[in-house]
């Protein structure tokens, strides 16, 4: 099985709850006093994915940077056996998928938070102008300012 079928499947599961939760969105959409809720609920759900995504790859040079320093205390440690070697390995991959899923679940909140922004009706920029942490890192790297046009 490849190494990637484990991120390919949550993101699948990812996109199966989003699609229940817009098919749910467009049910509530049927009944006027419900129509608001919808439009939040949907917007948060549209905006979350590309939040998701966007944090997902902010995290990569981390990630890279994680790993570095673990390979080097390794190297330092020199080979590890027993007990020892569980341990460094579990720890190793606990804070990796830990960092992963963190960035994860930060790109969800934010997406949402704009997604429901431009489903009542504000303007991209004024919506993500209002997310401090986009606001930062848009201040901070280049792409994501032109990404997001800010």
């Amino acid at each position: 099985m490849p190494r990637t079928s484990g991120y390919m499947m949550l993101l699948f599961a990812y996109l199966l709850v989003g699609g229940i939760g817009l098919g749910i969105c467009s049910l509530l959409a049927l009944l006027p006093p419900t129509r608001r809720v919808a439009a939040r609920l949907a917007g948060g759900i549209v905006g979350s994915f590309p939040g998701v995504f966007l944090f997902q790859v902010l995290a990569i040079p981390a990630l890279i940077v994680m790993f570095a320093i673990f390979w080097l205390v390794l190297r330092l440690l020199g080979p590890l056996d027993g007990l020892a070697q569980i341990v460094w390995n579990v720890s190793v991959i606990a804070s990796m998928l830990g960092m992963f899923a963190l960035s994860s679940a930060a790109g969800f909140v934010v997406g949402w938070r704009v997604g429901t922004r431009l489903a009542t009706g504000m303007s991209f920029r004024r919506a993500v102008r209002a997310s401090r942490l986009l606001t930062l890192m848009s201040s901070r790297v280049g792409f994501v300012r032109r990404w997001l046009a800010v």
